[in-house]
């Protein structure tokens, strides 16, 4: 099997892709920093 890398996924209702370095703020703000979500990461 030859690996194409990484494509990214498109529908209707969801958007998914390789995160790029502009994504960083983003995700502290609504996920990384919540305590709940982060409490079993190593």
């Amino acid at each position: 099997m030859k690996h194409l890398g990484t494509k990214a996924i498109i529908t209707e209702r969801l958007f998914l892709r390789k995160t790029i370095d502009s994504d960083v703020e983003p995700m502290f703000e609504n996920w990384a920093n919540d305590g709940r979500v982060t409490e079993y990461l190593t």
